[in-house]
C-alpha cells in the first residue's frame, strides 16, 4: 500500500516527536484509512513516500505546550534557506521553547562571510533560489553582514530583525505597507513557494537518513499557483 505524507511530517523527524499518520490507500477508498506509527510500522508495510505528493492528513503528537513545525525546528526551513546564502553562526529572530532538548525559534539572523554589496547580494539570492523576480526597497549604497530571513510569510519578524541589527530581511511575502516601514534595512519578498522550495530535499534527506533502506521518489510537479511575467 502506499501512502502520501504532507510536509507536517517533518516535525516528528527533525524535533524526535512521537507521531503518527492517518492516510488512504492509492484507490482512495475513503473506508480504508489507517493509523500507522513511524517506529513500528513504517518499514513493516512498505511505504513508499513522495515529497510534495498528494496531501494527506498527518497527525502529529507531542508532550508539551506546543507543537513543532518543520518552520520552527533547528536545521529545518530556515536552516536549509539560510545555508543556500552561505549565512554563518545562526541564531532565532524569536526564540521558543525547546522540544526535548532541541532548540526551536521563529527565523534566523546570521553572518554573511563577507560583507557584501546590497546589489550584488540580490543577484546571488536570485541565482542562488532560481527566481525570476525578486521585490525589494532602494538597495543604493548599502553593504550587508548580517542577514535575516524567515520562509514563507515571515513580515511578522521584521521589528526583531532590526533590533537584532539585520542589514537585510528575507522573507517570501511582504504586505505593501511593510515596504515603507524598512527603515534602513533592505527587505526583500521573493515568493512564498519560491522560499521554502528546498523543503522536499530537506524532508529526503531527513527520511534517507532515518530510514536507508525506505525507496523515496521525489516528485517533479511545481504545485505554486503564482505564475510570473518579468
Amino acid at each position: 500500500m502506499k501512502k502520501y505524507f504532507n510536509y507536517l511530517l517533518m516535525a516528528a523527524l527533525v524535533g524526535g516527536l512521537s507521531w503518527s499518520v492517518t492516510a488512504c490507500s492509492d484507490d482512495d477508498d475513503k473506508d480504508d484509512i489507517k493509523t500507522i506509527t513511524v517506529d513500528d510500522d513504517l518499514i513493516e508495510h512498505g511505504i513508499q513516500v513522495e515529497a510534495a505528493g498528494e496531501t494527506v492528513d498527518v497527525n502529529v503528537k507531542m508532550e508539551g505546550t506546543w507543537t513543532a513545525s518543520l518552520d520552527n525546528a533547528e536545521e529545518g526551513v530556515n536552516y536549509r534557506i539560510s545555508s543556500q546564502i552561505g549565512l554563518k553562526d545562526l541564531a532565532w529572530i524569536e526564540e521558543k521553547p525547546s522540544v526535548d532538548g532541541r532548540a526551536a525559534g521563529s527565523g534566523v539572523i546570521g553572518i554573511l562571510p563577507e560583507p557584501e554589496s546590497a546589489a550584488d547580494f540580490l543577484r546571488r539570492l536570485k541565482d542562488a533560489f532560481g527566481v525570476k523576480c525578486l521585490m525589494h526597497t532602494d538597495p543604493s549604497g548599502l553593504t550587508l553582514r548580517k542577514v535575516a530571513l524567515c520562509g514563507g510569510a515571515g513580515s511578522f519578524l521584521m521589528d526583531e530583525a532590526r533590533a537584532k541589527g539585520a542589514d537585510a530581511f528575507i522573507t517570501g511575502e511582504i504586505s505593501y505597507h511593510h515596504f515603507f516601514d524598512a527603515d534602513g534595512m533592505l527587505l526583500i519578498a521573493m515568493g512564498h513557494y519560491e522560499s521554502e522550495q528546498f523543503t522536499v530535499d530537506l524532508l529526503r534527506d531527513f527520511l534517507a537518513d532515518r530510514f536507508p533502506g525506505l525507496r523515496i521518489e521525489m516528485t517533479s510537479v511545481d504545485t505554486n499557483p503564482i505564475h510570473y511575467t518579468c
